[in-house]
């Protein structure tokens, strides 16, 4: 019996910490992720097909749409990844960006934004943006073209992946803690 109870404390001294861990590693972990899905807004455009924007900064580009949740902006709702853009300069040079290829969608309650293209590098500069493949009536439904920098899909994952695992610590220590104070009866 006392080494039962022996054995009983130290399996508390060994989960109870796990736990306070694991509570610990899904705060920094939630921080991390949020940290990386915030990336700078460059520009908030209104969504039209055509429009002029300068761009004070170099480096990678994205394209994200946001827009009303139940709003259409595609001019066929059955090609999902029909929107194109590109971005023409000064000299009269057309850069097409690339589409995404995992796009990633943030829907809240009343908006919905998702990536649609990315640009590998840019120079600062006055630009002509074009969209294609929007619906006719695009301009009427509160919609904007946001350019900001890419978010790092890497991180992304492994800041989920670690909010998993820092749960099932969490969990499994207060499990384990609390099948330590509880006493079960046999039969």
């Amino acid at each position: 019996m006392e080494d039962a109870l022996l054995l009983s404390r130290w399996w508390l001294l060994l989960t109870a910490p796990a736990c306070v861990v694991g509570i610990g590693l899904i705060v920094a972990s939630v921080l991390f992720l949020l940290r990386t899905i915030r990336v700078p807004e460059f520009a908030r455009l209104p969504l039209v097909a055509e429009q002029d924007v300068d761009l004070q900064d170099a480096g990678p580009l994205m394209f994200v749409i946001d827009k009303p949740r139940f709003s259409n902006v595609q001019a066929s709702a059955f090609k999902p990844f029909a929107l194109t853009v590109s971005l023409e300069d000064a000299a009269g040079r057309v850069v097409n960006a690339d589409k995404t290829l995992m796009p990633m969608t943030v829907q809240g309650i009343s908006r919905s934004s998702f990536d649609i293209a990315t640009l590998g590098s840019i120079e600062p500069g006055h630009y002509r943006v074009r969209v294609a493949g929007l619906a006719p009536d695009v301009e009427t439904t509160d919609s904007f073209l946001l350019i900001t920098r890419p978010v790092a899909k890497g991180k992304m994952v492994a800041a989920v992946i670690a909010i998993i695992a820092s749960s099932a610590l969490a969990l499994g220590g207060l499990i384990g803690s609390l099948a330590t104070l509880v006493k079960f009866q046999s039969g």
